[in-house]
């Protein structure tokens, strides 16, 4: 069931429901002809900073603070809102790991999650391009933008959004663990022909975050011609390609693997550094150049079997991007 409403300031508001489930999206259409720009928060319930960036979008179109020259904006400020309610990152199951065909095929015994994937999907095929919009938990986490998919659209996309970190790559650090890779936004997108791009805007609750995030907005919109401005370059960002996904899995002495020692996200370590241990053996160690560390786990704080344990990373190289793209 699908009912709207429309405001004063032309923006169209929709509830799409699925049993119990709903999802409210808003529609701010120029009228003249343009790119569709789809922007999503709270994918994680308990992710607020792209929701408040998103509400200060919407705030701005309605008092015409903000005038945009031509095309669409698709605005979906929780996605997963009745998490976000209770305060959780999700109830059932990681929105991020289940938008993929089988579950659009599931029709029956539909989780929380599941029925949210049935509501989205549609109006992600209406959009040209997605900026999924995030927070974390962690105080002195990075920064950074996702471009799993690194073609010439995406990478516009993250270079334009200024964050200090663009990723790439996860596609092919999963190469060998093709079950364990996550089914989210940009894989969706992705498969519809279309670039996306996920912010990590900061932490929750920094002030900073929804001004990163809206930030990052603002930039795609001008990158697009759909606003009038400049975007000013981040001479510091750094695009890092993701080479390899270490999981906690049992290893040949028994054992399970462990981070040599207490990493920050993003953290860069030098060449021969150790990084994964089992005791006192170095089972992997930064490579030539030195490597990135790239979601470890938080001090103190043990992953489940099987999940991943941290990843590693390296500067981007265009021409090895370029013939993943190919492959």
């Amino acid at each position: 069931m699908v009912f709207g409403e429309k405001d004063r300031a032309s923006i169209e508001h929709q509830t799409y429901e699925l049993d119990d489930t709903t999802l409210d999206v808003f529609t701010y259409d120029t009228g003249i002809e343009g790119p569709t720009l789809l922007l999503l928060g709270a994918v994680h319930g308990n992710e607020p900073g792209g929701t408040k960036a998103i509400q200060k979008i919407q705030d701005q179109l309605k008092e015409k603070a903000l005038q945009l020259k031509c095309g669409k904006i698709i605005m979906v400020p929780q996605v997963n809102k009745k998490a976000g309610e209770d305060g959780l990152r999700y109830l059932d199951q990681d929105f991020n790991r289940i938008l993929n065909q089988e579950t659009l095929h599931k029709k029956a015994g539909l989780t929380h999650e599941e029925k949210l994937v049935h509501l989205l999907a549609p109006v992600m095929q209406e959009a040209d391009m997605m900026l999924d919009l995030h927070s974390f938990t962690a105080k002195d986490g990075a920064t950074c933008v996702f471009a799993d998919y690194p073609d010439e659209k995406v990478l516009e996309m993250a270079k334009a959004s200024n964050a200090p970190f663009v990723i790439t790559g996860w596609p092919e650090a999963f190469a060998d663990h093709p079950e364990k890779q996550a089914d989210g936004t940009e894989t969706y997108m992705h498969s519809l022909g279309k670039p996306g791009i996920t912010y990590e805007g900061g932490q929750h609750d920094d002030p900073k975050t929804k001004e990163n995030l809206y930030q990052a907005i603002e930039n795609v919109l001008i990158l697009e011609g759909m606003l009038d401005g400049e975007i000013a370059p981040n001479a510091e960002q750094k695009i890092i390609n993701v080479t390899q996904a270490v999981f906690n899995d049992e290893l040949a002495s028994g054992h399970y693997p462990k981070p040599a020692r207490d990493f920050y996200n993003l953290e860069f370590v030098e060449e021969g550094t150790p990084i994964v241990v089992d005791g006192e053996d170095v089972l992997i160690g930064a490579g030539a150049g030195g490597s990135y560390i790239l979601l470890p786990p938080a001090p103190g704080i043990s992953r489940k079997r099987g999940e991943h344990l941290l990843f590693i990373g390296a500067p981007y190289q265009p021409e090895k991007a370029q013939e993943s793209e190919k492959n």
